[in-house]
């Protein structure tokens, strides 16, 4: 699945974060570089819509975790804060493409984006493993990938608007959409 990655900003009157779907905002915010400790929401490519955690409905796989769906509008658990999973990366440092990040839901500070280890039990024309993505107490390593044609060879840095894949290298999975 291809994302965008936007910036996100809390809400100056509120202890929450501004919604999902704040496109002026996200317009503006394109361009600039993104750092670990930041808070972006992840955008669909194809479909418009945004990853989002569903707090009233349980994972299928892991049902001690919540499930993870895209979502049209968004809400304010579309916003992941993006933290390195390695202690050589520090909040406030570049991220870059190939960077290994944990993407923390920021509404609740304790649940992850996750990658189930089971895979899916749905059989398979291609036999393609499917595992669940949802969200867990127990964190998942994501490397992000740039994933544009149109950046400088040598410049991985990414920046709000960048089109990435999300790959969870030790299951050998890749975040997208399953119909």
């Amino acid at each position: 699945t291809d994302l965008i990655g936007g910036t996100g900003y809390p809400d100056a009157g509120a202890n929450s974060w501004v919604p999902a779907g704040d496109e002026n905002y996200m317009q503006s915010s394109i361009g600039n570089e993104i750092k670990f400790g930041s808070t972006i929401q992840l955008l669909h490519v194809k479909s418009r819509k945004y990853i989002t955690v569903e707090p009233n409905q349980v994972a299928i796989q892991e049902r001690e975790n919540l499930s993870v769906k895209l979502s049209e509008l968004g809400s304010s658990l579309s916003w992941f804060t993006l933290l390195p999973c390695y202690k050589i990366d520090r909040e406030g440092d570049t991220c870059n493409s190939g960077a290994s990040i944990i993407l923390r839901v920021a509404d609740r500070m304790s649940e992850q984006l996750h990658c189930c280890e089971l895979p899916m039990k749905a059989p398979r024309k291609d036999d393609d493993v499917r595992r669940e993505v949802n969200c867990s107490l127990e964190p998942t390593g994501w490397r992000a990938i740039l994933y544009s044609q149109f950046h400088n060879e040598h410049d991985k840095t990414f920046f709000a608007g960048d089109i990435v894949r999300l790959v969870d290298p030790e299951r050998n999975s890749a975040l997208r959409l399953v119909d």
